[in-house]
């Protein structure tokens, strides 16, 4: 019998020492590496749906980012609530809006370059808002971002209500996994 336990007890210590470290090896990758977002809204459409499913990789935070990366903030109005969106401009950019043409001044183009966004239906207008105003030049301030929503008509985004700071930049979206008819791999 003390055989039939010891070995019983065994087999319950090896699994309990397998749960405990998938467990912790979960706990940190979602928080140092990826971690799961759920798209709210039509802001991103057509590339992002309502209710799909994203992974986001956090290192993109530490790393860095690339003009057309989609992003996961903290909305700066209420930080508590995070959004998703298309990165556009880069810190210490300057960027305008004219003509529905989105244009940046950077020192690689002083004279600036209009973007190119082939992610974008040829449908979608990109008018200037609140905070951008139709053809004036805004610079960005260091450690700031400024976004936009694909879904240009019906995106709240920096034209509304201004830069996004680094501190409030969760991470980049990497893939589509819910619902899995729509799994894809994101990329600028």
């Amino acid at each position: 019998m003390p055989k039939l336990l010891s070995g019983l007890l065994g087999f319950i210590w090896d699994i309990a020492e397998v749960v405990f470290l998938a467990f912790g090896m979960y706990l940190l990758l979602n928080y140092f590496v990826f971690n799961l977002h759920n798209v709210d809204g039509d802001s991103m459409l057509p590339t992002l749906r309502d209710k799909e499913y994203l992974i986001t990789n956090k290192i993109a935070n530490r790393a860095g980012y690339e003009r057309g990366d989609i992003v996961i903030f903290k909305y700066p109005k209420m930080p508590s609530k995070e959004f998703v969106k298309r990165l556009i401009g880069l810190p210490g950019e300057k960027i305008k809006i004219q003509n529905s043409k989105v244009t940046i001044y950077n020192n690689e183009h002083p004279d600036g370059f209009i973007l190119n966004e082939l992610y974008l239906s040829e449908d979608i207008l990109t008018t200037q808002n609140t905070f951008l105003k139709e053809g004036v030049v805004l610079e960005i301030p260091p450690n700031n971002f400024f976004v936009m929503g694909d879904n240009r008509g019906v995106s709240s985004d920096s034209r509304q209500w201004g830069f996004v700071p680094r501190k409030n930049m969760v991470g980049r979206a990497e893939l589509v996994i819910w619902p899995v008819t729509r799994f894809v791999v994101l990329n600028n």
